[in-house]
């Protein structure tokens, strides 16, 4: 499972531009493209994102046939996406919510999610806690086992980046909890 998170693609709209997010590690990184700051207009915030797809299920399939695999859950997967989509806007009313989808570098797989974005206000850490707690019970309530959280870190005067956290839905997967810089890429030409 820990794999399938690094090799985890974010594709999404920003400022009506599309942009993949990927987790920078020196391992992974590819030759062929070329790595940029994430944009600050969404990424200067806390940002959370869930996939529609039932992670176990989704565990479960083999890479080579999860197109099929995907295709029989269609119908589930809609009424899932609905559901979510729903949840979140009525969870969270501070939060904008912004469509986007998941799949690996290779496009081997591909998944509808969804990002909430939540504009920096000044928030005591307890209610910023809070808030979290909250987005996390209600993916444990939607069926996912973590979601992905985005937050601006500053290192040093000068040097700004956008760290992707994997927080665990259940105290069971802490072992699923991760943080790693991440960018935007960009295919090289």
């Amino acid at each position: 499972m820990r794999e399938r998170i690094l090799d985890t693609v974010v594709t999404c709209v920003v400022d009506n531009e599309q942009i993949d997010i990927v987790i920078h590690e020196r391992s992974r990184a590819l030759a062929s493209k070329h790595y940029e700051p994430l944009p600050q207009s969404l990424f200067g915030d806390v940002l959370y994102g869930m996939m529609s797809i039932d992670p176990f299920a989704f565990m479960h399939a083999k890479v080579s046939n999860l197109d099929e695999f995907i295709g029989e859950l269609g119908p589930t997967i809609s009424r899932h996406e609905d559901e979510m989509y729903l949840k979140l806007l009525d969870s969270f009313l501070d939060g904008q919510v912004h469509n986007c989808t998941f799949h690996d570098m290779n496009h081997t797989w591909m998944a509808r999610g969804f990002l909430v974005h939540f504009p920096n206000r000044d928030l005591s850490p307890e209610t910023f806690q809070a808030r979290e707690d909250s987005f996390v019970v209600l993916a444990r309530l939607l069926e996912q086992v973590h979601v992905w959280k985005w937050c601006p870190h500053q290192w040093g005067d000068e040097q700004h980046t956008v760290i992707m956290e994997i927080l665990p839905a259940f105290a069971q997967l802490t072992q699923l909890r991760m943080q790693y810089p991440s960018y935007r890429f960009i295919v090289a030409s």
